[in-house]
C-alpha cells in the first residue's frame, strides 16, 4: 500500500515581509545613497550626468526621478546604476566603429553583388546621414545626438541579413546574421565602454539593417531580430 503525504506550507506573510524589507531598502538607495555619491561627484544637475540602470536583464537609459522602488528587481543579478558625466567622447566609439567594419568587411558574403563593397561608415542623429572614410570620422565634429551607423545601403541589405541570421540562405556558413553577429561580438568585447545596437534605420531614404555606435549612454542598446515583424514594420517605415 502506498502513502501519499501533502504538506503544503503558506509563505505568504513571509514573502509579503521580505517584499517590504527590499522596498524599503530600494526607497533609501533611491532617496538617500544615490544622491549623496552624485553630490560628492559633483554630479547633483541631472543634465549633468546619463544614467544606465541595469535591471531585469536589460540596460536602459533613464532618469532617476522616474525610477520607483517596486519596479527594482532582486535575482541574479542586483541592479546596477552606471552614471556617465561629462559630454559624450566619441574617441572609444570610433574605434568600436572601425573594429565593426574590419570584422563586417571579414564576413560579408562574397556572392551578392556590391553588399561588401557598399559597406561603410554614416554619420547622423536624424534622417540626414554623411557617408565617411575613418579619416573622416576623425576629423569630424559630432553634435549632441550623433551615432555612428555601419551598413551596405543596398536594397537587398535586409532579405540578405535575415536570410543568413535564419539559415535559409545556404551559399555561405553565416547563420546568426551579418552585421547582426558583429554588432553583438562588439557589445561583448566593448559594450562597456561605448553604446553598441542592431536596428533597421531610414539612411537617406531608404532603411537597412545597421550597427550603431556611440558614446556609452548615449542611447539605449537595442537588438532587433532580423526578419521579425518589429524589423518589418521598421523598414516600412510604421
Amino acid at each position: 500500500m502506498s502513502v501519499q503525504v501533502n504538506v503544503d506550507f503558506d509563505l505568504s506573510d513571509v514573502k509579503a515581509d521580505l517584499d517590504a524589507q527590499i522596498n524599503t531598502i530600494f526607497t533609501s538607495v533611491l532617496n538617500n545613497d544615490i544622491p549623496r555619491i552624485l553630490k560628492e561627484n559633483d554630479l547633483e544637475d541631472p543634465e549633468s550626468y546619463t544614467l544606465l540602470l541595469k535591471n531585469r536583464g536589460q540596460t536602459r537609459r533613464r532618469q532617476l526621478r522616474t525610477i520607483r522602488p517596486k519596479y527594482l528587481k532582486l535575482g541574479k543579478d542586483q541592479p546596477t546604476f552606471t552614471f556617465i558625466g561629462g559630454e559624450g567622447n566619441f574617441e572609444g566609439a570610433i574605434e568600436a566603429a572601425a573594429a565593426a567594419l574590419r570584422m563586417a568587411v571579414r564576413r560579408a558574403p562574397y556572392r551578392t553583388g556590391k553588399y561588401s563593397s557598399n559597406l561603410g561608415y554614416f554619420v547622423g542623429g536624424g534622417n540626414v546621414f554623411t557617408q565617411m572614410s575613418t579619416y573622416g570620422l576623425r576629423q569630424y565634429e559630432f553634435k549632441q545626438g550623433d551615432s555612428i551607423y555601419i551598413t551596405s545601403p543596398v536594397k537587398y541589405a535586409s532579405m540578405l541579413e535575415a536570410g543568413f541570421f535564419s539559415g535559409y540562405y545556404k551559399t555561405e556558413d553565416l547563420r546568426g546574421g551579418i552585421l547582426y553577429k558583429v554588432a553583438k561580438d562588439i557589445a561583448g568585447r566593448m559594450g562597456n565602454r561605448v553604446a553598441v545596437s542592431f536596428e533597421y534605420r531610414s539612411i537617406n531614404g531608404g532603411t537597412f539593417p545597421a550597427i550603431r555606435i556611440g558614446p556609452l549612454g548615449s542611447f539605449s542598446p537595442r537588438f532587433d531580430r532580423p526578419g521579425s515583424a518589429a524589423s518589418k514594420r521598421r523598414r516600412r517605415g510604421r
